[in-house]
C-alpha cells in the first residue's frame, strides 16, 4: 500500500484503489487543488468509480470525514470473509422503515461484513417470502443490488477475477451460508 499519513489524515496515492462510500471501488486518478474554489487550500482526490462510465469522477477533499474511505481488503481478508459468510449475522428488525435504515447504515459504514449482513438478510427473507408465495419488498432488492455490487467489485479487483465471476461465486456462497441458517 502506498498511502501515507499527512496532516493527521491517511493519504492515498495517485493510481491507488480505494473504497469510497457507496460509490464502491474507485481509482485515485489524481490529487489536485480544489476544483471548486481557488481560495480553498485543501487538496482533493479525483476518484474514478470502477465500472462506471469513463467520464464520471468523484471529487472529495483529502481527509473528508463525511464519507468513509478505506483501502481495499487484502487477498487474505477477502478469503477470510468468504470463508466466514455463515458466521455473519443478519439484520433483525420487524418494521420496514427500520429495515431500510438498517440497510442504509450497513452500506454507509463501508464495511464488507455489513454488506454480507445485508446480502444474507435479503437472501433469507427472499426464501421466507417465496415459501409464503409473497413478493419481497423492493427495498430489499434495491439494497441487495448495491451491497452485491460494492462487495463484488472489490473482491474481483483484489482476486484478479472478472466481476461476473465474483458475483456468481458470492451468490453461491450466500446460498450455502443461508442454507445453514
Amino acid at each position: 500500500m502506498s498511502h501515507t499519513e499527512r496532516e493527521g489524515f491517511l493519504m492515498y496515492s495517485k493510481n491507488e484503489y480505494v473504497v469510497y462510500g457507496t460509490s464502491g471501488v474507485c481509482l485515485v486518478s489524481d490529487i489536485v487543488p480544489s476544483p471548486f474554489d481557488p481560495a480553498d487550500p485543501r487538496l482533493f482526490y479525483v476518484l474514478k468509480p470502477v465500472g462506471s462510465p469513463s467520464g464520471s469522477a468523484v471529487f472529495t477533499p483529502v481527509g473528508n470525514e463525511m464519507v468513509n474511505m478505506r483501502a481495499l481488503m487484502s487477498r487474505e481478508q477477502v478469503n477470510d470473509l468468504r470463508d466466514g459468510f455463515s458466521a455473519v449475522g443478519t439484520i433483525t428488525v420487524t418494521n420496514e422503515k427500520q429495515r431500510r435504515n438498517a440497510y442504509r447504515d450497513a452500506l454507509a459504514a463501508n464495511d464488507p461484513q455489513g454488506w454480507v449482513r445485508v446480502l444474507r438478510t435479503v437472501t433469507i427473507r427472499r426464501r421466507a417470502f417465496a415459501a409464503n408465495k409473497k413478493r419481497l419488498p423492493e427495498v430489499d432488492n434495491e439494497y441487495e443490488a448495491v451491497a452485491l455490487q460494492c462487495l463484488c467489485r472489490e473482491v474481483s479487483l483484489v482476486l484478479g477475477t472478472a466481476y461476473e465471476t465474483a458475483v456468481e461465486r458470492t451468490k453461491t456462497l450466500l446460498f450455502a451460508s443461508c442454507s445453514e441458517a
